[in-house]
């Protein structure tokens, strides 16, 4: 299961994710003038502290072992997309509302401003519409790296249970060859009672032998000392 910190962070970033859907989907849309920007500002915020919440969720996440490491590192990044669409969603509505503005503005002093300034909110807009999509770019670059930091666990991840089932192999190995060498041990001592066995049963052959030699020696001598008495 995950750490302690990890869900404490994530149930601040939901909390934080859905007053900040809420406001843009429910509220933002109906408010005009000084109240819109107010709730801009606290949208900003909202995002803020959603954003620090998340990194604070992947760091704990890079600190959890292994498989668990790569189902929260997937869980961040579902939340990052999430994320990083909202803010694109709140960079249109303040760009829409910064045009709106300047050209009521506008409006009220055509008779007083130049040209001038109808050029410089263009150009306003122009480096706002340049904004929106350097974000887009940096999210799908954060995307990026995130799913090549999830291959890298997995790969990791695959490699330590690998490395664990050549550990295991080897130690059934070694435990096999001590059994063979105990094997070996117990028929060597066998060979070598049976070869004492032969040295003995050959020893007591040869003296069998002897003896009878000696007996056979005897009956002859006696046989002929006695041939030779009578005559």
């Amino acid at each position: 299961m995950s750490s302690e910190e990890f869900e404490d962070a994530e149930e601040e970033f939901t909390s934080y994710f859905n007053e900040l859907q809420n406001l843009i989907s429910n509220r933002l849309n109906k408010l005009q003038g000084e109240a819109r920007k107010k709730e801009l500002r606290n949208a900003e915020k909202l995002y803020e502290d959603a954003d620090l919440q998340l990194s604070q969720m992947v760091d704990e996440a890079q600190k959890a072992p292994g498989a668990f490491r790569t189902q929260l590192m997937g869980k961040t990044r579902t939340y990052r997309a999430d994320l990083t669409r909202i803010k694109r969603e709140l960079v249109k509505i303040s760009s829409a509302s910064a045009i709106a503005s300047s050209s009521s503005g506008g409006l009220r002093e055509d008779l007083l401003e130049t040209s001038s300034q109808n050029k410089f909110q263009v150009e306003q807009r122009n480096k706002m519409i340049e904004g929106l999509e350097s974000l887009n770019r940096g999210s799908q670059s954060v995307g990026r790296s995130q799913r090549i930091a999830a291959e890298t666990d997995e790969v990791g991840v695959q490699i330590i249970g690998d490395l664990d089932d050549q550990r295991e192999s080897l130690i059934r190995t070694k435990d096999k060859l001590k059994e063979t060498e105990t094997n070996l041990g117990k028929s060597r001592r066998i060979l070598n009672s049976m070869a004492i066995r032969v040295a003995t049963n050959k020893l007591l052959l040869a003296i069998i032998i002897v003896v009878e030699l000696a007996i056979l020696g005897g009956v002859v001598y006696l046989k002929f000392f006695n041939k030779k008495k009578k005559t």
